[in-house]
């Protein structure tokens, strides 16, 4: 069988974000690289698809085919407990699809050569176990999420919740090979928490590569920054400690620093409102603006996966700074082209240095470029994405 005439389904239902989230942009980039490998069957499993979203898809892939789960009707008061149940601790993540729409996934099984599926929740809204040709794409490892959440909590309460749901999603991850022909994940990090072996491939995020290598010019010598979304708990976490702990320091040794947020904001963003601080929203382009910080910052406590934010921070040739977790899973070297620090008074230090210090930003700007472009560009990562492609065929292969 040849990579022409491969038939690949590819399953995803986690599209309630706008296309600049990292979720959108590792589903969409992952696609393109599958339509290297074979023919792609674009399958998307939510009743929340905007048009946005469709017509990326349409433009993307030759067949796209939507279905909807069926969600069971419950009082209002019910719904956010009965949202943590779904998604922690019931058997399934997700919500069926109809019996019909089940025995249609069947037929498009039957008619692809393997079937990739973008997260449990893509997967179990079909309510089979075990899936032949199948390979499933863990882009977060939830049980380490809400394990770091914990370790983060200010009260029991809290930390006894996240504990449990860190338990529930751990069986459910630790035990993925029983369901799925390969795994992939983002790092090699996680794939030694899953218990490596070679059923398990790293293909990790990546950002998209400039036509060309930025131009460094002139930065604010008074300026930080970071961008995300502010509605993603593991971001406003890591901004409302940045703000409380971190920033004052800061500002103390240099008062007029500024620190800007590129994001868009959540109905209350009190947590924001710092001297200080500069909430600029959604940004289209946010180049320029970047390009004028001393540094972007990674305060991230706790999370999943990969976070782009250091990649395109990489990308765009500007200095780095971040915690551990919010660095976690990217090949960084502290102190050659990122500054990692983990307790308020480190991280306060770091971030000084890069607002005095401007060669020092130069060489980690520099450095950070040709990490990226060597291993985190979606060309580099499309060979991972095809070698397991090769691997789930070649083991499913009638001997």
């Amino acid at each position: 069988m040849t990579a022409t005439n491969v038939k690949i389904l590819y399953v995803n239902a986690t599209m309630r974000c706008s296309p600049a989230h990292g979720v959108h942009i590792r589903t969409f980039e992952i696609g393109r690289q599958l339509k290297k490998c074979g023919a792609v069957t674009f399958l998307g499993v939510d009743k929340w698809f905007d048009e946005k979203t469709l017509s990326i898809a349409r433009r993307d892939f030759d067949s796209v085919i939507l279905l909807e789960m069926q969600e069971k009707n419950v009082p209002k008061w019910l719904a956010r407990v009965h949202g943590k149940y779904k998604h922690h601790w019931a058997k399934w993540c997700s919500d069926p699809v109809s019996g019909a729409d089940r025995n249609y996934f069947d037929r498009l099984l039957a008619d692809h050569d393997l079937v990739w599926f973008h997260s449990f929740y893509a997967a179990d809204c079909f309510r089979e176990y075990r899936i032949l040709r199948s390979i499933i794409d863990i882009d977060d490892l939830n049980f380490m999420k809400y394990q770091w959440k914990a370790g983060c909590a200010c009260s029991f309460r809290q930390r006894f919740s996240d504990q449990v749901v860190s338990s529930h999603w751990k069986r459910r991850e630790m035990g993925v090979l029983e369901r799925f022909t390969l795994a992939a994940v983002c790092s090699e990090a996680d794939r030694q928490v899953l218990g490596g072996g070679e059923r398990i491939h790293v293909i990790p995020n990546g950002f998209k590569k400039p036509a060309e290598k930025p131009v460094l010019g002139k930065r604010d010598p008074l300026r930080l920054g970071f961008i995300g979304a502010m509605a993603y708990p593991p971001n406003r976490d890591g901004l409302e400690w940045f703000g409380r702990e971190v920033w004052p320091k800061i500002r103390q040794e240099i008062p007029q620093a500024r620190f800007r947020v590129i994001g868009k904001l959540p109905a209350n963003a009190d947590f924001l409102n710092h001297p200080g601080f500069e909430s600029l929203g959604f940004v289209e382009d946010p180049g320029e603006e970047i390009a004028a910080w001393s540094a972007m910052v990674v305060p991230l406590r706790f999370g999943g996966g990969t976070r782009l934010k250091i990649l395109e921070g990489f990308s765009r040739m500007c200095p780095m700074v971040s915690t551990p977790i919010g660095a976690y899973g990217i090949n960084v070297s502290n102190g050659k082209d990122i500054l990692l620090a983990e307790s308020a008074e480190d991280f306060a230090e770091k971030c000084i240095q890069l607002l005095k210090q401007p060669e020092l930003g130069l060489h980690l700007a520099e450095q950070g470029w040709n990490l990226f472009q060597s291993q985190y560009t979606w060309d580099i990562i499309g060979r991972a994405v095809e070698a397991a492609v090769q691997d789930c065929l070649r083991r499913c292969r009638p001997e």
